[in-house]
C-alpha cells in the first residue's frame, strides 16, 4: 500500500509540474542583455496561437530549450540565452540550468529568486534563495551581505549601511514600503547623497 502511494505521489507531481510547464505560454527569449535592455525578444510567440510554444524542458532539467514555430523546431541551451519573459510579462533569467525570477525591473541592483529553492531547515535565517546583480549585464549572484559588500567596494557608505542594516542574509531581499523599491536600493541611493 505504501508503494502504492508513492507511485500515485509521484504521478500526481508530474502531471502538476506538466500541466504548469505547458500552460504557461512564453511570449519570447532574450538572447543576451542588449536585447533584454532594448525589449527586443527573438523568437517572438502570440500568447493566443496555441501551436507556436518555447518548452523549458524543466521537468527532465535538461539543458536546453525547444522552440516550436510553425513547422520549425529549434533547440537552443540554457546557457547561451540570457532570459524569456511570459505571457504574464514575468521576466526570467538562466542561471545556468536554473531560472531566476527578476523582482525589481528598472530598480539599480536587480534581484532574482531561485525557482524551484529548496531550504531544507527555515531556521536558517542565513540561507537565501535569493540572487542579484549591479546591473543586468552582469552574471547573478547569491544575495548574501559578504557577496553584496565584495560587488560595491568603492562605496564604502553603501558598505557601512549594508552592516548597520543587515544581520542576516535572508533580511536582504526585505521590501521598502515607503520607497517602493527593495531596501538595498534605497541604501545605495541613500549613499549616492
Amino acid at each position: 500500500m505504501k508503494n502504492l502511494f508513492l507511485v500515485v505521489s509521484f504521478s500526481s507531481f508530474l502531471l502538476s509540474n506538466l500541466v504548469a510547464q505547458t500552460s504557461e505560454k512564453i511570449i519570447g527569449v532574450y538572447e543576451n542583455h542588449n536585447d533584454f535592455d532594448s525589449g527586443k525578444l527573438s523568437y517572438a510567440i502570440d500568447c493566443n496561437i496555441g501551436k507556436n510554444k518555447i518548452i523549458l524542458n524543466d521537468l527532465l532539467n535538461k539543458s536546453y530549450i525547444t522552440i516550436k514555430r510553425n513547422d520549425s523546431v529549434y533547440k537552443i541551451r540554457k546557457k547561451t540565452l540570457y532570459g524569456y519573459e511570459t505571457c504574464g510579462t514575468q521576466v526570467y533569467r538562466f542561471n545556468g540550468k536554473r531560472e531566476l525570477l527578476l523582482l525589481n525591473p528598472g530598480e539599480e541592483i536587480l534581484i532574482y529568486k531561485l525557482l524551484n529553492a529548496r531550504i531544507a531547515d527555515d531556521s536558517k535565517i542565513n540561507v537565501t534563495n535569493k540572487y542579484f546583480c549591479i546591473n543586468d549585464s552582469s552574471s547573478p549572484e547569491k544575495l548574501t551581505i559578504k557577496n553584496l559588500k565584495n560587488a560595491f567596494t568603492g562605496n564604502d557608505k553603501f558598505r557601512r549601511l549594508v552592516d548597520a542594516n543587515f544581520k542576516y542574509n535572508m533580511e536582504l531581499g526585505t521590501f521598502d514600503n515607503e520607497n517602493h523599491i527593495f531596501k538595498i536600493n534605497s541604501l545605495l541611493k541613500e549613499s549616492m547623497h
